[in-house]
């Protein structure tokens, strides 16, 4: 998965290919989203990379479909790391914009080769995300105040964002996508077409062709192996315990 790979990967992503793999990202997502589908729990860790350069989106576990006006639905969704605000504030009448966010702190992984916003608990997530953006108000999200998680969080006080100065190297348009996909306000978030339409795309460096982005075969090799050597202890440990388990009955057998 990506994840794994960005880990044992030092050399960050450039901008064309990071620039390819948001495009097959959004891809994705808006072949879902079109069929009523939302995701509920994207992340690094859940983003597969072929060997020929072709990304998919896996682990459907917490997908649902959506309709408009939504039914409540649970707040217990997405890994922190990349969990929309509405949803860590504890709307449960949200859309598919949490999969926008999600594609956002995803993206911002991609730039700067590490988690972009690693809170361990709510009230840390919710620090991180006001340092990056600064602090929500009703002004910028009207309905804020309402959610239940306003009553219960601390807001520091922050009046401006800090993409710009969090990523520097990066073009206008890189910022600019970003941010729109990191917006408070899910209504006012950007749509999975209007991401894909953004000038972001048009813009040189263009996306990396998908079949010359790194796919790191010496490191799928060793996972591959780790795999295999994972299973083999694993249907040892089974037929061990299968074998103490007929022993066990034949003692009671002979003590019967």
């Amino acid at each position: 998965d990506l994840g794994t790979l960005l880990d044992m990967v030092t050399i960050p992503y450039t901008a064309s290919e990071i620039k390819c793999l948001m495009l097959q990202l959004l891809r994705g997502l808006e072949y879902c989203h079109s069929h009523s589908i939302i995701h509920r729990d994207l992340k690094m860790s859940n983003l597969l990379l072929t060997s020929s350069g072709i990304l998919k989106i896996a682990d459907f576990g917490l997908a649902r479909t959506f309709s408009l006006p939504g039914k409540p639905m649970t707040p217990n969704v997405v890994t922190l790391w990349y969990r929309a605000p509405e949803v860590l504030l504890g709307d449960t009448h949200y859309t598919p914009a949490i999969d926008l966010w999600s594609a956002g702190c995803i993206m911002g992984e991609l730039m700067q080769h590490k988690p972009l916003l690693p809170g361990n608990t709510d009230q840390e997530q919710l620090d991180y995300i006001i340092k990056l953006l600064g602090t929500p108000s009703e002004t910028i999200w009207p309905g804020f105040n309402k959610l239940p998680g306003t009553k219960l969080l601390k807001f520091q006080n922050q009046t401006f964002d800090s993409i710009k100065s969090v990523f520097p190297r990066f073009s206008e348009n890189t910022q600019g996508l970003l941010a729109g996909l990191l917006t408070y306000n899910p209504k006012a978030r950007l749509t999975v077409r209007q991401a894909l339409n953004h000038p972001y795309f048009q813009e040189s460096p263009r996306a990396q062709d998908p079949s010359l982005l790194p796919t790191y075969p010496e490191i799928r090799n060793q996972l591959a192996e780790r795999e295999s050597r994972r299973r083999m202890h694993e249907e040892e440990r089974r037929k061990r315990a299968a074998a103490n388990r007929l022993e066990n009955i034949q003692q009671k057998k002979k003590k019967a």
